[in-house]
């Protein structure tokens, strides 16, 4: 796994490639070129920060909507796509596709530079963003299925008596569970519980599964 921010560079022009790299290098980033498509989701894998240089001539269009290529482990590698000046149509499908930048060429190495930064910056804040997501699954993931069953509860605002008596058990024993809840989650107050529990939700939907 590379840890170091890397700057994947996708065309079939093997100039343009070593142009990227050389401007890669110029400016103290590590690169690596690739002229294959298919080569870009095992890349993708290995980048924990980084960003795609994606050259739109190399296989057309449909091939770059493809965003799950460009997965990396949790976070979403932002993307800048180098289009051939006045190929509006290719443009506006790449900007629809939700990438950081769109440049036309010939590009100036000034704007490069300032996207590729701009990128990097992106890609931090989501690997950031997906270890703290992973961080609050493993948690959540060791408590026992009494206690999902209480955090579920939490999150659905229902008292400690309902509880007690949905699950034929103390309140004493739900504000144990409760607290055991609490100090798993590493939350100081109820608003942490239902704040981290929404960082992952896409995992869980509305309910803690048991």
């Amino acid at each position: 796994m590379n840890s170091q921010p890397t700057v994947l560079i996708v065309s079939s022009n093997p100039v343009l490639l070593d142009q990227c790299a050389s401007f890669a290098f110029d400016h103290d980033l590590a690169s690596r070129g690739l002229d294959d498509v298919e080569a870009l989701a095992g890349a993708c894998s290995r980048v924990e920060v980084g960003c795609v240089v994606f050259d739109l001539a190399l296989a057309g269009i449909e091939e770059f909507e493809s965003s799950p290529r460009l997965a990396a482990n949790g976070a979403t590698l932002p993307a800048i796509a180098l289009a051939e000046r006045g190929d509006v149509p290719a443009i506006q499908t790449a900007v629809k596709a939700g990438n950081v930048a769109v440049l036309e060429k010939p590009i100036a190495p000034p704007v490069l530079l300032e996207r590729i930064h701009d990128a990097l910056l992106a890609s931090r804040s989501a690997r950031l963003a997906a270890d703290t997501r992973s961080e609050i699954l493993r948690r959540v993931q060791r408590l026992a299925p009494e206690e999902r069953a209480v955090l579920d509860g939490m999150l659905a605002a229902q008292a400690n008596k309902a509880l007690a008596k949905e699950h034929g058990c103390s309140v004493r024993a739900i504000e144990a569970r409760r607290a055991k809840v609490m100090t798993t989650l590493a939350a100081g107050s109820i608003d942490d519980v239902i704040r981290l529990m929404a960082m992952v939700k896409p995992h869980f939907g509305d309910r803690v599964p048991l």
